[in-house]
């Protein structure tokens, strides 16, 4: 299928099926998609679903790649959600060659295997628990916008953060 600007709104077949997915208890990581250098840069579906993490593309100094969809969705939600390498990210293709590859195809399985990392080491955890304590983590958590989302989320931090309401709720 294809979509206009106006119905990037979460309420496509296979945006409604990851906000389906979200509610049995998964996390939707998304790709925002590579439209960012065209007459119609927003992200597609279905990272316009209200609970995917739509996920965008930076190089290495951290700049948005061109590439890399942005938001805002037609109902105004900020899209994508964070950010990781897409620039020359080190990839194997088909024929097992390792080899620099561009997309936000490449960011968002960094994120997702992050995610399931966070996510194993706190397993008691819920996904909406888990995708705010990464927002919260990245870099641009307090100022979001359309070209970053949230940003570049820090790991080490969401982990630090966890364990130390942890250690607080212990008491």
């Amino acid at each position: 299928y294809s979509y206009n600007n106006n119905q990037i709104n979460g309420t496509s077949f296979s945006s409604l099926a990851a906000d389906i997915a979200f509610s049995k208890g998964m996390i939707c990581v998304i790709s925002a998609g590579n439209s960012g250098n065209t007459s119609n840069p927003t992200v597609g579906v279905p990272s316009d679903a209200t609970t995917a993490l739509s996920i965008g593309s930076v190089d290495n100094t951290e700049q948005r790649s061109l590439f890399s969809s942005i938001g805002p969705t037609s109902d105004g939600r900020i899209k994508p959600d964070l950010m990781a390498m897409g620039t020359a990210t080190i990839v194997a293709n088909q024929t097992g060659t390792i080899s620099p590859g561009n997309g936000t195809s490449f960011s968002a399985p960094i994120i997702s295997g992050a995610i399931a990392s966070l996510w194993s080491a706190f397993p008691e955890m819920t996904n909406e628990e888990i995708i705010n304590i990464v927002k919260a983590s990245a870099d641009r958590y307090a100022n979001p916008d359309n070209f970053y989302g949230y940003g570049i989320p820090d790991f080490m931090q969401a982990y630090d953060q966890v364990l130390s309401v942890k250690e607080h709720t212990k008491d």
